[in-house]
C-alpha cells in the first residue's frame, strides 16, 4: 500500500517509517519531508501528498507543552490536534483514502483509572487539559468524517510510550536512574499500562493487512507494572544499581507539592490501567516490556557513547 505518514520526524515517526517501509511505499509529509508542512491547522493543503495514497497514518500534532491551563494555549492545541486532523480527514476520504489511522491518547480518558479497575472503550472520556481535550476532539472529527464518507477509521489509545528515542518524562527517568539518584518511591502501590513502540508499529502493520477492524483501540504491553517494578526493571536494563528506598507516600504528595511537582508525583504514584481486550481479540504484544525496556536502554548506551 501507499501509505502517508504525518509527523515522520516525531519519536513515534521516526520509529514506524522504516518499518513501514520493509512491506509499504511510504510517503511522508512533515516539516523537514518530501512533503513539507510547515504548519497544521484547519487551513492545512494535504492534497499533494494524499494523491495516490491508500492509507493515512496521522502522528503529528502538538504535544509535550506544559499545560498553562489559559484560553489562548487550549485554541492552539485545538487548531493543531483537532481542526487539523478534521482537515486531514476530509481531504484524505476526498482523495479515495481507504485507511485512516490516527495516533491519539490514553489521556482522553483522564490521568488516573477508577479505583480497582481498569478503562475501557465504552466509559465516557474525560479529559483533564488542553492536550487530552484536542485529541478527543481529532477522534471525534476522524470518526465523523469516516462516518459519512465511507473511508475505514482508526483510533489508537496508547499510555505512556517508550523505546529508542524517547523524549519527555520518560528520558528524564532514565537519566536520573544512570545518575544513581536516589527515590523514595519503594513504597508506591499502584498500576501503570505502558506501550513499547515497537507493539505500536506491529499493530499499524495489522491494521494495514486488514487484521484488526476500523474502531477506537486501548493498546498497551498488556503487563501494567508499579513505579517501584518499572524503575526495578529500568535499572536492569540500564545496567545500574536499584537505589529506590520507602517513603510514606503522602508525605511524598504533600512535599511535591510543596516543591511545585504535584503533577509528576501523581503519575508516579497513581494507577493508569487501560481494559486491551477489544484490540486483543485480534493481536497480541509481540514484545514484552523487558524486551522493549532493553531496546530502550541499548539506544540511551548508544546515545551516550556519541
Amino acid at each position: 500500500m501507499r501509505v502517508l505518514v504525518t509527523g515522520p520526524g516525531g519519536f513515534a515517526g521516526r520509529a514506524l517509517v522504516p518499518v513501514l517501509r520493509q512491506s509499504h511505499e511510504v510517503r511522508e509529509a512533515g516539516r523537514h519531508s518530501s512533503f513539507a508542512i510547515a504548519d497544521i491547522g484547519p487551513q492545512t493543503d494535504w492534497r499533494a501528498a494524499l494523491q495516490g495514497c491508500d492509507a493515512v497514518l496521522h502522528l503529528a500534532g502538538m504535544a509535550h507543552v506544559p499545560d498553562r491551563g489559559d484560553t489562548s494555549q487550549e485554541a492552539q492545541f485545538h487548531r493543531v490536534n483537532a481542526d487539523g486532523s478534521r482537515r486531514l480527514a476530509e481531504q484524505a476520504a476526498e482523495a479515495g483514502v481507504q485507511r485512516f489511522i490516527l495516533l491519539s491518547s490514553a489521556t482522553v480518558m483522564g490521568l488516573a483509572s477508577p479505583p480497582g479497575r481498569a478503562w475501557t472503550e465504552q466509559d465516557i472520556p474525560q479529559p483533564e487539559n488542553a492536550y487530552a481535550r484536542s485529541k478527543l476532539a481529532a477522534e471525534q472529527a476522524g470518526r465523523e468524517v469516516a462516518g459519512r464518507s465511507g473511508m475505514a477509521a482508526w483510533c489508537l489509545r496508547p499510555p505512556l510510550m517508550y523505546g529508542p528515542g524517547v523524549k519527555a518524562n520518560f528520558l528524564r527517568l532514565m537519566k536520573l536512574v544512570t545518575l544513581g539518584v536516589p527515590l523514595p518511591l519503594a513504597s508506591v502501590q499502584n498500576r501503570r499500562d505502558m506501550l513499547y513502540i515497537g507493539n505500536l508499529a506491529d499493530v499499524v502493520l495489522r491494521i494495514l493487512d486488514g487484521t484488526i477492524p476500523p474502531e477506537t483501540y486501548f493498546i498497551t504491553d498488556n503487563a501494567p507494572v508499579s513505579t517501584p517494578d518499572l524503575l526495578r526493571k529500568l535499572t536492569h536494563a540500564l545496567r545500574r544499581p536499584s537505589l529506590l528506598f520507602p517513603f510514606p507516600v503522602p508525605l511524598l504528595k504533600r512535599a511535591a507539592t510543596l516543591l511545585g511537582l504535584a503533577g509528576e508525583v501523581e503519575r508516579l504514584t497513581s494507577d493508569f490501567r487501560l481494559d486491551t481486550s477489544a484490540l486483543n481479540a485480534h493481536w497480541q504484544p509481540s514484545f514484552t516490556t523487558e524486551d522493549g525496556l532493553q531496546g530502550t536502554a541499548a539506544w540511551f548506551h548508544a546515545l551516550r557513547e556519541t
